[in-house]
């Protein structure tokens, strides 16, 4: 289905490309069914009491709160590529309780589906391009793995949003409106792009 096909009640907005994005697409795109180098990977290991439940809701509501979080992207007839926004989206959530299995195999069973996950493609025209794993190897010991596309999140901001998804599960204050992706892209168009190409030209004169 294309975007101008897509039911408008769960089309919360269309964005371009940025100049890094539009890299990654091309380079997500052309490895096809082979392993996304694109796919990155953080594990948090846990010790202590947890509620599942309570950590399942609060990553989803940090993926509802985020657009970023919810952006699929798609080929335009006109070749062109395009991000989109989708409502209504929880985060793709999955559990493994290894704590019957003896404890030398817990390490190899736990190492074997973050692998897993790590390597199953995402299909980028259908988002949230983020899972959530949660693998209990002891009583009160967890790993939370989370997996997504780099089109959608760096590592500069997995920090930020261990951060929130922590508070939410603690019931912090509701932070507020987070900035749109939309204001970002709208200060890049307004920036001097031929100041940018000057600098750089300065910056790597030389270089072969």
């Amino acid at each position: 289905m294309g975007l101008e096909r897509m039911r408008t009640s769960r089309l919360e907005d269309v964005h371009p490309l940025t100049a890094l994005q539009s890299g990654l697409y091309f380079h997500a795109r052309l490895a096809g069914d082979d392993t996304d180098v694109y796919t990155a990977q953080l594990t948090l290991d846990l010790a202590g009491p947890l509620d599942p439940q309570a950590l399942r809701r609060a990553c989803s509501a940090t993926v509802r709160r985020h657009s970023a979080l919810r952006t699929g992207f798609r080929t335009r007839p006109t070749g062109d590529p395009a991000q989109f926004v989708v409502r209504g989206l929880d985060a793709p959530w999955a559990e493994s309780d290894l704590r019957a299995e003896e404890p030398a195999l817990r390490a190899p069973l736990r190492a074997a589906l973050l692998d897993g996950d790590r390597r199953e493609p995402f299909d980028l025209a259908r988002p949230p391009l983020v899972r959530f794993r949660l693998i209990r190897t002891g009583e009160e010991q967890w790993t939370l793995a989370l997996t997504n596309h780099h089109l959608i999140l760096d590592g500069w901001s997995f920090p930020l949003l261990v951060e929130e998804v922590f508070r939410a599960y603690a019931g912090a204050a509701d932070p507020g409106e987070p900035p749109s992706f939309r204001s970002y892209l709208e200060w890049m168009a307004g920036q001097d792009r031929a100041a940018a190409g000057a600098a750089w030209r300065l910056a790597l004169d030389g270089l072969d």
